[in-house]
């Protein structure tokens, strides 16, 4: 199955792997946990850094205090 979606915090929960698309060019592929854990592309990171975890207010990657 194929399950397309601009949005990552379901996708992570949904998909086995993600691709990673801009402007239709394949940037980064790969295991769900591998992507969110240890994002490969600067354009992945970035995508990453607006997810809000409802941790506080705590972004991707940031510790909520």
């Amino acid at each position: 199955m194929v399950f397309i979606t601009h949005d990552l915090k379901v996708a992570r929960f949904m998909c086995d792997r993600i691709a990673i698309l801009y402007h239709g060019k394949l940037l980064e592929i790969g295991p769900t946990a591998r992507i969110f854990a240890a994002p490969g592309h600067e354009y992945t990171k970035a995508l990453l850094s607006t997810l809000d975890y409802g941790l506080g207010g705590a972004k991707f990657g940031e510790r909520a205090v």
